[in-house]
C-alpha cells in the first residue's frame, strides 16, 4: 500500500463522524490554498519551497482566535497531521 494510502485516514480532518464523536471535541478551520502557502511559507525547512514569506498568515490567526474562544479553558492547536509540539519555533497569537 502506498504510504499516504496508509496515513491520510489519520489526519483529524479524514476521521469519521463516530471517532470524533469518542474524542475530545474539535473545531476545523479548512485553509485556503493561499493560506496554505503563507503558513508554509513560515515553516523554517519549507521556506525555499514557498518563499520567504509566500504571504501573511494574520488570516488563519484571525480564524484560530475565532476558534478558540468555543475553549474559555483551553486548546490544543493541531493541524491535520501535525501538532504545534513538531516546531522548532512558536508562533504567539497575541
Amino acid at each position: 500500500m502506498y504510504y499516504p494510502e496508509k496515513v491520510f485516514p489519520t489526519y483529524l480532518e479524514n476521521w469519521p463522524d463516530a471517532l470524533r464523536e469518542l474524542s475530545i471535541p474539535q473545531i476545523d478551520i479548512p485553509l485556503s490554498l493561499e493560506e496554505g502557502r503563507a503558513l508554509g511559507s513560515y515553516i523554517w525547512h519549507f521556506k525555499q519551497c514557498f518563499g520567504n514569506p509566500a504571504g501573511t498568515i494574520d488570516n488563519i490567526v484571525t480564524k484560530i482566535k475565532a476558534a478558540l474562544l468555543h475553549f474559555p479553558e483551553g486548546a490544543f492547536v493541531r493541524l491535520g497531521s501535525r501538532s504545534g509540539k513538531d516546531s522548532y519555533t512558536n508562533y504567539q497569537l497575541n
